[in-house]
């Protein structure tokens, strides 16, 4: 009986521990430890722990030789190979102290490596001592890089860093080091007092020097600043041919309101001409329903007293069911003032009704000779699966001589409905319409009434669609016609390397059931003419050889279109040439080939496309672009390119030279000109790609070279 109790007893005791280490184990722990020898005081929650420690924290890792800390104060210090990751980069140091309850750590003698957003490159900062705190990095005398050497190609050093991931890196006393090759040894490039480096999508605001054609030598500078917590660029540019350009880039955030703010003053001392440019743009959403996007351009061109502003807005407002838009424009040059407006509103009457309305007014004054439109609609429109009723109406009050077609009102109704299991479509069309036309005005009414059928038809070989209909119109003028139609295509397939499509549509004026002439309609607007087309298209191949054929045949006129002509030849992803041309029946003469073609290996590839006129044995144009691809290693891999085009008919042979070179943590542009005997050259870090000069006044061209 004893021995019972006992057992009860010791099942009980059981029962509760086990309830009890449920409890405790089921909770998180805040931060974990493990090493291979571990000692904890329970009197002063003192612990030790040596060989191979591992810490876990929240969002941390830690990996040190040897820990010490309190568990009461939540703190601890790690020497010796410390290695601290957190959600944004790697700490590589000798000593440091963490404070995981406010989540803060002091790191000495300390290395951080942090990925660069979207590119493979990373970042590299050294320092004597670096204040850590979630995830915010501030250190003391360090220097910035991106190149992984040991002894890097550059590196900027700094009095102060600041590191805000996935924001951007401030510092304090900048000064850029250069190595010189040979010997190793560093030379000061740059120093600026303030540095805000952005780490998001925007361009770095690096410096950038070269040589372009447009703007001969040039040297760009920037200087960037943080301003309400944002950072901005003021960049310095000069330019053998260009003269002297200063760009200011600002963004800005307040409650509700954020934009940005760019402009640019350029000074042309070879023509002693200037150019000052603002933009202001922004959005402001005080709310979830009311939001204001504007943008401003403003340009002006003090030498020639001449300038020019652009400005648009949109507010937009949503209550409920309903919703209204307004948009204007503004624009205004010394001889031209442009304004219009549009404001578009509208309202849910229910699930399946809808009313909106749209006001267009513009005014335009040239030379003190001013106009002003005023013009609106309103619709009314209910929807319901399968069918629609809609009443539209619309009217100008101003400037009535313009050429607006007036529906005063339109009235529609359509409904689909199946026929013996056949797709199909009745509608209904009411409306009183102005037309003003050349040499007098239309006003009159038009009813209509509308059948139509969309039978579909599969078989073995192929698949027939079809959409024929009949329409019949009145007309208040004593005109009236009714009209046959008929869309069918068929797609077939004969065999694996048989295929095409037939199309067949016409269109049948019957006539005039009041006078007997060929039925058509008193308005411009809805004029109609007999169609009667048939459309053949033949594709012969596979899809790596192909040929393809296409020909139509107007029954009315008795002609043949061009016959078209397009072939395909494609060897995996090494090879792909392509054909394009036509063949005119009425000369019976082929219309010049285009020829596209690519040729891709891993070293080298070649692109190119030309038109061939085939009658006279000739190239009319011929455009390539060769291109020779060293991998490897960094010293030897980039990219040697030649690009071209050739005109027969004027002799000249233009093309160009470029060479990408990767120099590590910097990526090298060089491109030489033959036809202008210039050269362009520029040098950018790899991880940051600026964004660029701004080539004023550069030609676009065309090229025929292939893009897939």
């Amino acid at each position: 009986m004893e021995g019972k109790k006992v057992v009860k007893f010791l099942l009980f005791i059981l029962l509760i521990f086990l309830f009890v280490s449920q409890i405790a184990f089921s909770q998180e722990s805040s931060w974990k430890i493990k090493a291979e020898k571990i000692s904890f005081n329970w009197e002063s929650q003192e612990f030790e722990a040596e060989g191979k420690v591992e810490f876990l924290g929240k969002d941390i890792w830690l990996k040190a030789d040897y820990i010490k800390g309190n568990v009461k104060e939540g703190f601890f210090e790690a020497k010796k190979n410390v290695t601290f990751k957190d959600k944004n980069g790697e700490f590589s140091a000798e000593y440091m102290e963490y404070y995981y309850k406010e989540e803060k750590a002091f790191i000495k003698s300390v290395k951080v490596t942090y990925p660069v957003s979207e590119s493979e490159e990373k970042m590299y900062i050294k320092g004597e001592e670096v204040k850590w705190e979630k995830g915010n990095v501030d250190l003391k005398k360090g220097n910035f890089t991106t190149c992984s050497y040991e002894k890097p190609h550059y590196y900027i050093s700094s009095s102060q860093i600041e590191y805000f991931p996935n924001d951007k890196i401030i510092f304090i006393n900048v000064l850029f080091w250069l190595r010189f090759p040979y010997p190793y040894f560093y030379i000061p490039i740059f120093y600026v007092p303030y540095y805000v480096l952005p780490l998001t999508k925007e361009p770095s605001p690096f410096p950038q020097f070269g040589y372009d054609p447009n703007l001969g030598l040039y040297f760009s500078y920037p200087f960037t600043y943080s301003l309400w917590g944002l950072p901005g660029v003021l960049t310095f540019l000069i330019s053998q041919n260009q003269g002297v350009q200063f760009t200011l880039n600002q963004k800005y955030h307040f409650p509700n309101l954020s934009g940005s703010i760019d402009s640019y003053y350029l000074y042309n001392y070879l023509y002693n001409t200037d150019q000052f440019k603002f933009s202001l743009s922004g959005i402001y959403k005080p709310s979830s329903n009311f939001s204001l996007s504007f943008n401003t351009n403003y340009l002006l061109y003090p030498y020639s007293q001449n300038y020019s502003l652009q400005s648009s807005s949109q507010l937009t407002y949503t209550q409920g069911s309903f919703r209204s838009n307004i948009r204007t424009n503004y624009n205004k040059t010394p001889s031209q003032d442009n304004f219009n407006t549009t404001i578009n509103s509208s309202i849910k009457l229910g699930s399946k009704t809808n009313l909106s309305t749209n006001i267009i007014y513009n005014s335009l004054n040239i030379l003190g000779n001013n106009r002003e439109d005023l013009q609106g609609n309103v619709k009314f429109e209910f929807n319901d699966q399968g069918q629609i009723l809609y009443i539209f109406a619309n009217n100008r009050w101003t400037n009535v001589s313009d050429f607006l077609l007036k529906k005063l009102p339109e009235i529609y109704y359509g409904r689909d409905f199946n026929l013996l299991g056949t797709p199909s479509k009745i509608e209904f069309l009411f409306g009183n319409y102005i037309e003003p036309s050349y040499p007098f005005t239309i006003k009159t009414w038009k009813l209509g009434y509308y059948l139509s059928f969309s039978p579909k038809f599969n078989l073995s070989f192929m698949n027939i669609n079809t959409n024929m209909g009949y329409k019949q119109e009145f007309y208040g003028t004593q005109d009236a016609r009714y009209i046959l139609y008929a869309n069918l295509s068929s797609n077939y397939k004969f065999s694996p390397i048989l295929s095409g499509t037939i199309a067949y549509n016409f269109q049948w004026l019957g006539k005039d059931i009041l006078t007997g002439e060929l039925g058509n309609s008193p308005f411009y607007f809805d004029y109609l003419s007999n169609l009667n087309n048939l459309n053949l298209t033949l594709n012969l191949g596979t899809p790596d050889i192909g040929l393809s054929l296409q020909e139509s045949y107007n029954f009315i006129t008795k002609t043949l279109s061009p016959l078209s002509i397009s072939g395909l030849i494609r060897s995996g992803n090494t090879f792909v040439l392509t054909l394009r041309t036509s063949f005119n029946f009425s000369t019976l003469k082929l219309n010049p080939i285009f020829l596209q073609g690519t040729i891709q290996y891993p070293w080298f590839s070649l692109g190119f496309g030309s038109l061939y006129d085939i009658n006279l044995g000739m190239f009319q144009r011929l455009d390539y672009r060769l291109t020779f691809k060293i991998t490897g290693d960094w010293h030897y891999a980039g990219n040697i390119t030649l690009t071209g085009y050739y005109l027969p008919s004027t002799g000249n042979t233009l093309y160009s030279l470029s060479l990408n070179k990767d120099l590590h943590c910097f990526n090298a542009k060089l491109i030489y000109y033959f036809s202008s005997r210039s050269f362009q050259f520029s040098l950018s870090l790899k991880a940051f790609p600026t964004k660029g000069i701004e080539f004023i006044g550069k030609p676009e061209g065309f090229t025929l070279l292939p893009s897939f």
